[in-house]
């Protein structure tokens, strides 16, 4: 939906500022930049909240709050800055996108989290793919709903509220943390299996049985509210220090602190920040090298959603035989490739002339966006692998706090260079890349995940085979 959400504003937002409010381009940037300067704020925020609370859904019903309101104050379109203002708000809500890779995270194993977050991330491209297609009806519409007009400009807004709605319903009655389902699957596993061993075995004594009737699974198949609710009312491991005095809750922040400044963890994050800043340059030469419009830029990145779905599919495959770092390194290699390229086809290209510059352009993009896939699921799964499961929500949080960051400076950058000082433009984005690329081989050795950690915690009937008579809730 929020991939979805962008396809379906961005095409208009223009005109829309324009048209109605006389804006000049600096208010356009405004708007595009107050979206992802919310999503940096409140992708840590709302991370480290699910870390508390352990209740994801909680949290992306609140997210789809702001996207609601933010929906609806574009569709008003009171003035430039009452848009400039419900992008931001509906930023706020993007922030939940960390939460939800965090959930993933928890509730896969390490062998096959990549091919997951590979399907996952698919379909969020997919919505980038199919949004621009639901303008073809909504610039037919115009009517009034008492003092605000509906139009091609305002709908976007109106439509999106309508489906954030729909959603809002989907996932109160629809959608369960993904962890407390591993928790609720593994728990029926393992009471089916300990009623087969019961069948052999002498009979409990009467309190162990009390405490056994606690534990109540459902005859039939599917996910049962009562169920879950037990399963997620069922008590936590207590960890062996006392995070409650200010010593030891000092120590556990000092931890978590330092395991985002271990080597392997910065090169990562600088990596998915070169990535993204990349990407940025694209839009600027469209216009100045080819004279493309609003029709062919949607058609362009309509295409390369394609791809890119196609390439994680290709993921999906290849996770199961290729390693995370591995990715990453066939990810970047492909992106340093398009950056050299770039710097030395760019140069002798002749502004306005799309004739001779559309092949070139057309193979250096295409080839670029095959590679950035590699890096957006290898990245974050090995991330995910690498920091701990306690933090995940604030990890993945930062991680997507960098990743806008390249996101807002790459437009900033390419912009203000790509008529004027091409070669220092890319140059600059050559030398990010070398940078990066040197970081991923000195930290190559660490770029796995420890072997003691490779399925997600959850807890059992039976801790081990010579505790398997103590029952969980004794």
């Amino acid at each position: 939906m929020l991939r979805f959400f962008q396809a379906v504003i961005l095409p208009t937002a223009w005109l829309y500022l324009r048209n109605n409010f006389n804006a000049n381009t600096e208010s356009l940037g405004l708007l595009l930049s107050a979206f992802s300067l919310a999503g940096l704020i409140s992708s840590p925020i709302m991370g480290r909240i699910c870390d508390k609370t352990k209740n994801t859904r909680a949290v992306l019903l609140a997210a789809n709050c702001f996207e609601i309101v933010g929906s609806i104050m574009y569709f008003m379109g009171i003035s430039t800055w009452f848009l400039i203002g419900s992008r931001f708000i509906a930023g706020i809500g993007t922030g939940v996108e960390a939460c939800l890779f965090a959930d993933i995270a928890r509730a896969t194993s390490k062998e096959e989290r990549t091919g997951v977050m590979s399907i996952f991330m698919a379909v969020r491209q997919l919505g980038l793919v199919t949004g621009p297609a639901c303008n073809l009806f909504l610039r037919a519409l115009n009517f009034q709903i008492r003092d605000f007009a509906v139009d091609k400009f305002t709908s976007p807004g109106l439509f999106m509220a309508l489906m954030w709605l729909v959603l809002q319903v989907f996932v109160t009655f629809l959608y369960w943390d993904l962890p407390r389902l591993r928790l609720q699957e593994n728990l029926q596993q393992e009471q089916a299996a300990y009623n087969r061993n019961s069948l052999n075995e002498p009979s409990l004594p009467a309190p162990a049985l009390e405490n056994q009737s606690s534990l109540v699974f459902p005859p039939t198949p599917g996910v049962e509210r009562k169920t879950l609710e037990q399963a997620a009312s069922l008590p936590r491991p207590t960890p062996s220090r006392d995070f409650d005095s200010p010593v030891a809750s000092s120590n556990q922040m000092i931890e978590t602190v330092e395991q985002f400044l271990r080597e392997e963890i910065v090169a990562i994050i600088t990596t998915a920040f070169v990535a993204f800043f990349n990407q940025a340059m694209l839009t600027p030469l469209t216009k100045e090298l080819l004279d493309w419009g609003e029709l062919e830029n949607s058609l362009f990145f309509a295409v390369a959603g394609v791809e890119i779905i196609l390439v994680f599919l290709l993921i999906r495959f290849l996770s199961s035989h290729l390693k995370d770092r591995t990715l990453i390194v066939i990810g970047f290699t492909i992106e340093c490739i398009t950056v050299a390229f770039f710097l030395w086809f760019l140069p002798q290209c002749v502004p306005h002339d799309p004739r001779g510059n559309l092949p070139g352009f057309l193979i250096g993009c295409l080839v670029d966006v095959f590679g950035l896939p590699f890096l957006a699921v290898a990245s974050t799964s090995l991330f995910s692998k690498i920091t701990q499961p306690e933090t995940q929500g604030l990890a993945q949080g930062i991680r997507r706090l960098f990743v806008g960051l390249g996101v807002i400076l790459g437009p900033l950058w390419a912009g203000s260079m790509v008529s004027r000082h091409l070669y220092s433009m890319l140059g600059v984005m050559l030398a990010l890349n070398l940078i990066a690329a040197m970081m991923l081989v000195l930290s190559f050795r660490k770029l796995q995940p420890p072997e003691d950690n490779s399925v997600p915690t959850t807890p059992s009937l039976h801790s081990n085979d010579s505790h398997e008579r103590q029952h969980l809730l004794s």
